[in-house]
């Protein structure tokens, strides 16, 4: 599910803000401004759209969002009235633990809500704090944890789901499992990538992360597909006996084999297969090609989901021109890095622009979930203005190829200016034009 508009009452208190993200067929929105006016707190707001982030909404001082979805459906998160107290002296002061109401709704009528009700938090905060130290087995011997434990991963999810259950509003979180949000921060070539699926050494810098985990995700691969293949090889007199096969065409075989070919070429290309040669026509036997060839486009189905990603990322890193080097995908390597010269480079040996975009690219393509909203804060860290001339056609190519939605926020007047005027918000003119 995607978003279509957002509109922000008093955000900070100050800014009132309405984007609208659907653009003709173009997901992909900019939003700039100075700094201070909410760019990345925008961005944040729509990646808190999940079980594990949802409490930094609570946290966040605005008066009302509205998020619109492209399903017709609606999902406002509103102010409540703050519990008021007695301060020393007798004044009255409010209470800071303001109530957060979520509800979702479509053609005004509700479909499920959430609240946070200052009386129920820090009951759930002990009781999911507790919970999570008891799976980890580490000692009880303290129940409290400041926010910073409630905001994203294990912590906010069991807190979450705590709420969720003691309010009976478990709906609510089924309904927020449509979204799907990915959030590449502006300071990803320095600190270690939050959501790896493979943990690492914490002193790992974010590029050989990407080597490491590119490195050990394609050999996994080559060595399962080689079992697989195998495994396959077996199964050819049965398909014989069985009569698998039919009686086909020297043009029909050979249109199949041509295909196979190119993708066995492929393969090789990246180190995923080794070469092999496919058998010549023989109308005789064109029974047993049939076979042999439904067993090889069984073999090479196993790479259907992986070699489009290594494809794309290839593609995209040998279209930026790295200065005097060649970068290769390699079950080896993860990346091979060779300067002009023949040199083997390491990875962290790059310029912060070169590791940028490998990072970058890496994130969207392999890491970033099909048909979801992908959030890029300050995309133009250490590009070279080249670089930053092609990166909105970039991520449209790798939108459209893998149903993104995407929303930047950014500093850079390039790609403003490379971005059509209709998918540009600028929040300085927009607080400004409400002001007037």
């Amino acid at each position: 599910m995607k978003i279509s508009q957002l509109k922000v009452d008093a955000l900070f208190g100050l800014y009132d803000y309405s984007i609208d993200f659907k653009h003709d067929e173009e997901d992909l929105t900019v939003i700039t401004s100075p700094n201070g006016f909410g760019k990345t707190t925008l961005l944040r707001i729509i990646n808190s759209l999940n079980p594990q982030r949802l409490y930094n909404l609570y946290l966040l001082k605005f008066k009302q969002l509205c998020f619109c979805f492209d399903d017709g459906s609606e999902l406002v998160a509103k102010e409540t009235d703050a519990k008021t107290g007695q301060k020393g002296g007798g004044d009255t002061i409010k209470d800071v633990r303001r109530g957060l109401s979520l509800v979702w709704s479509r053609n005004k009528k509700e479909i499920c809500r959430f609240d946070y009700s200052p009386e129920t938090l820090n009951d759930a905060k002990s009781i999911a704090y507790r919970r999570f130290l008891s799976k980890k087995h580490y000692i009880l011997d303290d129940v409290e944890a400041k926010d910073e434990f409630f905001v994203d991963g294990e912590g906010g999810e069991i807190f979450n789901y705590e709420l969720a259950r003691t309010q009976k509003q478990e709906q609510f979180f089924l309904q927020l499992a449509t979204i799907q949000t990915d959030f590449i921060g502006a300071n990803r070539i320095y600190y270690p990538i939050k959501r790896d699926r493979i943990r690492r050494n914490s002193y790992e810098t974010p590029i050989l992360q990407v080597v490491s985990e590119l490195k050990q995700s394609l050999s996994e691969a080559v060595t399962e597909f080689q079992d697989n293949f195998q495994r396959l090889d077996s199964k050819f007199i049965d398909m014989l006996l069985e009569d698998k096969g039919h009686k086909i065409s020297e043009d029909d075989y050979n249109k199949r084999a041509a295909l196979l070919s190119e993708k066995i070429d492929e393969l090789v290309q990246f180190g995923l297969t080794n070469k092999q040669k496919l058998p010549s026509y023989d109308s005789d036997k064109s029974q047993i090609l049939d076979a042999y060839l439904l067993l090889m486009e069984e073999k090479l189905e196993y790479y259907k989901d992986l070699l489009p990603k290594v494809r794309l990322f290839s593609k995209n890193v040998q279209q930026k021109r790295f200065a005097d080097k060649t970068i290769r995908v390699s079950p080896q390597h993860g990346l091979r890095i060779e300067s002009d010269n023949g040199d083997i480079l390491r990875a962290d040996m790059l310029s912060t622009g070169e590791q940028n975009q490998l990072v970058l690219l890496y994130d969207l393509i392999f890491k970033t979930p099909k048909g979801s909203i992908l959030l890029i804060d300050e995309p133009e860290s250490s590009l070279h203005v080249a670089w930053q001339n092609d990166f909105v056609d970039d991520m449209q190519n790798i939108a459209r190829q893998k149903g993104l939605q995407i929303v930047i926020a950014t500093h850079s007047p390039i790609i403003v200016s490379n971005t059509p005027d209709n998918q540009v918000f600028d929040l300085f003119y927009l607080q400004n034009k409400n002001n007037a």
